[in-house]
């Protein structure tokens, strides 16, 4: 007959499948993912203007640095502009952001209603819009840690029950 003991190793074997534990960290991050598409939208792309590798937002391979004229006049006019590229001029570009899950990995991009303005916004301003800088890949891991702690000791306790 199992002990405590017997079921708690089985139980810390089953995570090294890797499934159970991909599982979890993703669970973690449902639990929290209004708050970690902010970090991405609101706070890397809007508040500071960066792209997920860290360089500021700006058009490449363009004679000019942030807007074109006629854009900065039409973001001028409407009182959105603030000095940097933000990718947000009616919202609806930051608004969709959503996170893909995969076993080894999240990714966060805009719903498909919006993947051709996404599409449109990578072509200009580079595939690295969308995506974590390393700063909020760290305040991911501290914001999804308590709620994967708790999966854990569950888990360890009571397996898959």
């Amino acid at each position: 007959m199992p002990n405590k003991v017997d079921n708690l190793l089985n139980n810390i074997r089953s995570l090294s499948n890797g499934v159970t534990m991909s599982e979890m960290i993703n669970n973690a991050i449902r639990a929290n993912e209004e708050r970690i598409i902010e970090l991405n939208t609101k706070d890397q792309i809007y508040n500071k203007g960066i792209r997920s590798d860290g360089a500021k937002i700006k058009p490449f391979g363009k004679p000019y640095s942030i807007y074109s004229d006629g854009y900065e006049k039409k973001k001028k006019k409407a009182g959105l502009y603030r000095g940097k590229v933000d990718l947000n001029y009616s919202g609806k570009y930051l608004d969709s952001f959503e996170i893909k899950y995969f076993l080894d990995r999240i990714e966060i991009e805009p719903n498909a209603a919006n993947a051709d303005l996404g599409g449109w916004l990578r072509d200009f301003y580079g595939e690295e819009i969308e995506g974590f800088t390393d700063e909020n890949l760290q305040k991911i891991a501290k914001i999804i840690t308590p709620e994967l702690r708790k999966q854990l000791k569950n888990y360890l306790r009571n397996g898959n029950n």
